[in-house]
């Protein structure tokens, strides 16, 4: 039982900025739906949400300006996230975000089919990314 989902948008900002704010973990205070994080090894971490539900990730792959590849894996899920960088000019960047779901039980996976968009989850992703770089008076063209 798998949810798969794809969404691209082009971010008024530099393609550096944008893949800061998407490839750095460790810095979750603008993410608001993470309470914890913990590095566990040079490549994994984990995040635990405010329903103190933990997910454990491993990064796959990691090309600077181009390319982030992330493995989750929780007591509902395993799948990945992955997103493409691709510079449009000095301060316009698309970014292309993937997400697959793989439901470790029907139940969950009714639930989430009903009550989760995947790509509701995605694009509110890009708005909170957004917001941070506006917040860190990083100048929008």
């Amino acid at each position: 039982m798998k949810k798969e989902a794809e969404v691209k948008k082009i971010i008024k900002y530099p393609i550096d900025k944008v893949y800061e704010i998407f490839t750095n973990r460790e810095d979750y205070s603008w993410r608001n739906e993470i309470s914890e994080f913990k590095k566990t090894g040079e490549d994994s971490f984990e995040e635990t949400n405010h329903n103190d539900l933990t997910t454990r990730y491993k990064i796959i792959e990691k090309r600077p300006l181009e390319y982030f590849k992330i493995e989750m894996e929780n007591k509902i899920i395993d799948g990945f996230f992955d997103v493409s960088f691709k510079k449009i000019d000095d301060n316009s960047t698309e970014v292309s975000l993937h997400q697959v779901n793989i439901y470790k039980n029907f139940l969950s996976y009714l639930a989430n089919s009903i009550f989760l968009s995947l790509d509701k989850v995605l694009n509110l992703y890009i708005y909170e990314v957004e917001r941070e770089l506006k917040n860190r008076n990083i100048t929008e063209m």
